[in-house]
């Protein structure tokens, strides 16, 4: 079975996935579609990481590592990001990350990528959009002879315009820039929310 999903939240991503298992399903790959086959696998807990590798052994390492404390890698390669493990009968904790710091760290990876991809678009727009963006905001308003129109002519124009002209310079960089927005705020919670069970424990 494939289907597509989008998430911008590793943990309601881990929520999916351990859901998908309970209704007989298991994650074997997850790019670009997820992947899912049947399995009579039952009790066990799939737990995501998020990082990226350059080199082949130093993600073979990585995923031995995780296999030494019961946890077996089922999904995710060294460039795509997340990383999907799931409990062996040898795994005697439910939890791949066994500290807040850890799990934190985890956050903090995916939060970068997400940064780094809006700084991206935040860079490309201006060549995608004459070249001077976000230095010369002229360059996105498109209508002939617009700067040399006068009064309401020129208003009118101008207001006619603008909705276009954010869409051109600010559609990807604006779009990633929510995005990322949504991922800090996510991380600010869940930082709050492991800092107080770990406080209580």
């Amino acid at each position: 079975m494939k289907t597509f999903k989008l998430f911008f939240n590793p943990e309601k991503e881990e929520r999916w996935v351990n859901e998908m298992l309970e209704k007989g399903f298991l994650l074997k790959k997850n790019v670009f579609l997820y992947h899912f086959e049947p399995t009579d696998i039952k009790n066990k807990k799939i737990r995501v990481d998020y990082r990226f590798f350059k080199k082949d052994k130093d993600f073979n390492d990585y995923k031995l590592m995780f296999e030494d404390f019961g946890w077996r890698h089922i999904a995710g390669n060294k460039s795509n990001g997340s990383q999907f493990f799931i409990q062996t009968d040898e795994c005697k904790d439910d939890e791949l990350f066994s500290d807040v710091d850890s799990k934190l760290s985890m956050l903090k990876r995916h939060l970068n990528v997400w940064v780094t991809m809006a700084l991206f678009f935040f860079i490309i727009d201006g060549p995608l959009t004459g070249g001077a963006f976000p230095f010369d905001l002229k360059t996105l308003y498109l209508t002939p002879g617009i700067w040399e129109m006068e009064g309401s002519k020129f208003w009118s124009a101008f207001w006619f315009e603008t909705p276009f002209a954010v869409m051109r310079g600010f559609g990807g960089f604006g779009f990633f820039s929510a995005i990322v927005l949504s991922i800090y705020f996510s991380y600010r919670f869940t930082k709050k929310k492991l800092e107080q069970e770990n406080i209580k424990n």
